[in-house]
């Protein structure tokens, strides 16, 4: 017989962080997202959603209780971005090669076949004119863009975004989710971060609601049906 179910693509179990020794971050967090997943993680301000992401990218330490289970080298992470320093005198394709520094090698030069990857990566986020822009020219959902063509010049196969619509207007985040629709059609899995609900349960094929532990997780009817939990947990937004 032939398998059909998808690949698991990140695993996470039994993750738990506290950052003073006595307020955990993160309790007891298991779940699994699947290659082609597209998943929409939400929860108040607090509730450890960024943690989780830098965990899962191996930012920070986890206890050896806790298990992730995924290819960093297949991992690419928009961070938040007023995380970012924007006026960093850096051109867009500059930004998207700095991406490339494992497959080039320290004190090398990119070859023709780098500079290939990022028009190649900057083209699938409907970036071509604008590599020569230096970043801090660009809005701010462009400037988003420019880093999941970071990413996509990484080869990635899952994409963690963090916020990405924070502080864009609704234009942006229109272009921004249109992105992120075609890059999900061609392969490419999502976990992203955001507080909008109403773009979590019409626009991603699951949910992970998160409050220091995991509240629920699955497609949005499972998600929003656990009603007894779910209002609990966003009644502390």
């Amino acid at each position: 017989m032939i398998n059909t179910m998808p690949d698991t693509i990140l695993s996470v179990q039994h993750l738990s962080i506290d950052y003073d020794g006595t307020t955990p971050a993160l309790n007891n967090v298991s779940f699994e997202i699947c290659a082609g997943d597209k998943v929409a993680m939400i929860g108040p301000n607090g509730a450890g959603k960024s943690t989780l992401m830098k965990a899962i990218m191996g930012l920070i330490p986890t206890p050896r209780s806790s298990k992730i289970v995924v290819d960093r080298h297949r991992l690419g992470y928009v961070p938040q971005h007023q995380t970012i320093d924007w006026s960093f005198p850096v051109t867009v394709r500059d930004v998207v090669i700095m991406g490339l520094t494992r497959q080039i090698g320290w004190l090398r030069f990119p070859s023709k076949k780098h500079w290939q990857q990022v028009d190649t990566a900057l083209e699938r986020v409907a970036l071509s004119d604008y590599g020569q822009r230096q970043i801090s020219e660009l809005s701010g959902g462009q400037q988003q863009r420019v880093f999941i063509a970071r990413a996509l010049g990484q080869q990635a196969e899952l994409l963690l975004l963090d916020e990405p619509f924070a502080g864009v207007d609704m234009g942006a985040q229109s272009d921004l989710l249109q992105v992120i629709d075609e890059l999900n059609q061609d392969g490419l899995t999502i976990l992203l971060s955001t507080h909008d609900l109403t773009l979590a349960f019409s626009r991603f094929t699951k949910v992970l609601a998160l409050n220091h532990e995991l509240v629920a997780f699955g497609s949005p009817d499972i998600v929003s049906q656990s009603s007894a939990n779910f209002l609990s947990f966003y009644s502390t937004n």
